[in-house]
């Protein structure tokens, strides 16, 4: 993992709580954040708390909408403390992925920021972002129909763009 990155996911509050609603970001990507400062709130079955920044830097990738109810530890953004390229971000959260995969083969799990599937599903998956996909069937477009340029196949904001555009 890289040291100028860091990841965040729906938090376990209690324990209980097996999934977060994202309720709002007070962060948009390229904002600057510091340690400690609040950059979202999320939902559980009980409360709303706001999530804060374990790290300071850029908010880099938002990967979960409001609205979106994720399991506990999903990716839902990327803080870089560092100015670092689009390849090291999308590879980051590819990391994310394989360090999921030691998860057994029964559970239903967070595949990666992209879909979250029963694991022995995998194969056939579509891997793309919940609002990108939405993006896509708005503009009435199958994301199966697109070829994704990220990693292991990734479906990206800019595959979309194109495909849209």
């Amino acid at each position: 993992m890289s040291k100028s990155l860091d990841a965040v996911t729906i938090p376990k509050w209690g324990i209980e709580m097996t999934q977060g609603t994202i309720v709002a970001w007070h962060k948009a990507e390229g904002d600057t954040v510091k340690a400690g400062e609040e950059i979202v709130d999320i939902e559980t079955d009980k409360i709303v708390n706001s999530f804060e920044a374990r790290s300071s830097g850029t908010l880099v990738r938002i990967l979960a909408e409001v609205g979106e109810e994720l399991p506990v530890g999903y990716l839902i953004g990327v803080i870089a403390s560092e100015v670092v390229t689009d390849d090291a971000i999308e590879a980051f959260i590819a990391a994310q992925i394989r360090d999921e995969d030691t998860v057994s083969e029964e559970e239903t799990i967070p595949v990666s920021p992209e879909v979250h599937i029963a694991k022995t599903d995998r194969a056939s998956a579509t891997r793309i972002a919940p609002a990108l996909r939405r993006k896509l069937e708005r503009a009435g477009i199958d994301p199966e129909q697109i070829e994704g340029s990220g990693p292991e196949g990734r479906i990206t904001k800019e595959d979309v763009d194109r495909a849209i555009g």
